[in-house]
C-alpha cells in the first residue's frame, strides 16, 4: 500500500485548543558512532599491511630465547655488570584470576529513552530506548610514560604506557631451562607496540599474563589495532635494538583495552570495545585515547567515522 506524508501549515495560536500538547524528540547524534562499524576481512588485511610496513626495518631482540626466565629479579637487573638479568620465580601456588591481568570493558552501558518534552517543559522518556557506551577507563595520565621518554633506560624500570598494538604473535609455549620450573612449559606472547611519537617497541608477556592477553584464558584478548593501557611492565632499552618491555604475573602486569580500532565483521561483540569517545571528551584521558585512535586509523588507512 502506498503511503504519503502530508505537511500542513501549523495552526495559529488563536486556532489552537487550550489543552493542546506538543512533543519534541531529541536524538543523540553520536549514540551509534561506536557500535555501528565492523570491518570486512579485506579491509583489515589491507590495514595490516600498512601497519607492518611501518616497522619492517626495526630490530627486536628475541627475548623468547633468553635462557634465564622472563621475570625480572628483585635486584632490578643490576648484577655482575649485566644490564638485564632474568630469573624464574617458583610457580604460583594458585592460578590467578584472569581479570587480574586484563580489563576488556572500557565503557559503562547506559540505557536511555528518547528524551521528550511537552508544551509545559516537562520531560519524560518514551518506550523506545537505546544504549550509550560511555567511556570508563581506569587510566591515570599522570602515571603514564611516553615511549620516547624511555630512551636510554639501560636499567629495567616499572612503567605504565598507553600504546597502539601493531602486531600480536602468540601465545606459544616454551620450555623452562633453569630454575625451580626447569623442564616445565610456560606461555609467551609477543606484542609489537607503538605510539603517535613514532616509537616502536616489542613487549614480551609470560605465563598467565601471556595466556590472558593472548585470549587463551579470557573471552577477549588483545588484538591488532587495540589502543591499550599497560600497567606495571618493565622497560629497558636493549643495546643495538629497540625498546623492550616485559610483562608477567610477578610484576603484576595489567592491560586495559581502551578502544578497538579494527573491529571484525565476524565478531559483533567487538562493538562493545568501541565506547563513544565523544561522550567523555571532557576528560583528559579520553581525549588522549581519541588522539591515538585518530592517529592509528589515519596511519592504517581505515575509513574515518
Amino acid at each position: 500500500m502506498t503511503r504519503a506524508i502530508v505537511f500542513l501549515q501549523a495552526p495559529s495560536i488563536i486556532d489552537e485548543p487550550a489543552n493542546a500538547r506538543h512533543f519534541w524528540t531529541v536524538h543523540s547524534r553520536a549514540a551509534a558512532r561506536a557500535t555501528s562499524l565492523l570491518y570486512p576481512p579485506a579491509t583489515l588485511a589491507e590495514a595490516g599491511r600498512r601497519i607492518s610496513a611501518l616497522y619492517e626495518n626495526v630490530i627486536f631482540q628475541d627475548r623468547a630465547n633468553l635462557e634465564d626466565g622472563p621475570d625480572i629479579s628483585g635486584d632490578d637487573g643490576r648484577r655482575a655488570g649485566r644490564t638485564t638479568i632474568f630469573s624464574w620465580d617458583p610457580s604460583l601456588s594458585t592460578r590467578l584470576d584472569a581479570d587480574t591481568f586484563l580489563r576488556a570493558s572500557p565503557s559503562r552501558v547506559q540505557a536511555y529513552g528518547e528524551t521528550q518534552f511537552d508544551s509545559q517543559g516537562t520531560s519524560f522518556a518514551s518506550d523506545t530506548s537505546s544504549l550509550l557506551r560511555i567511556p570508563d577507563f581506569r587510566l591515570n595520565l599522570n602515571a603514564v610514560s611516553s615511549l620516547s621518554s624511555l630512551r636510554g633506560a639501560t636499567i629495567p624500570k616499572k612503567v605504565n604506557v598507553l600504546v597502539a598494538v601493531f602486531e600480536v604473535d602468540g601465545p606459544s609455549s616454551i620450555k623452562v631451562k633453569k630454575g625451580v620450573d626447569a623442564g616445565k612449559e610456560v606461555s609467551v606472547l609477543n606484542l609489537t607496540l607503538g605510539d603517535d611519537e613514532g616509537v616502536v617497541c616489542r613487549l614480551t608477556a609470560w605465563r598467565e599474563v601471556a595466556e590472558t592477553w593472548g585470549g587463551l584464558s579470557s573471552a577477549t584478548g588483545v588484538k591488532r589495532g587495540d589502543i591499550v593501557s599497560l600497567e606495571n611492565v618493565h622497560a629497558v632499552w636493549e643495546p643495538k635494538s629497540a625498546l623492550a618491555l616485559t610483562a608477567s604475573p610477578n610484576l603484576k602486569s595489567r592491560a586495559e583495552i581502551c578502544y578497538r580500532t579494527m573491529p571484525r565483521l565476524s565478531f559483533p561483540e567487538d562493538a562493545r570495545l568501541r565506547p563513544d569517545l565523544e561522550l567523555g571528551q571532557s576528560e583528559a584521558a579520553v581525549r588522549r585515547v581519541m588522539t591515538l585512535v585518530d592517529w592509528f586509523e589515519a596511519m592504517a588507512g581505515l575509513p574515518s567515522h
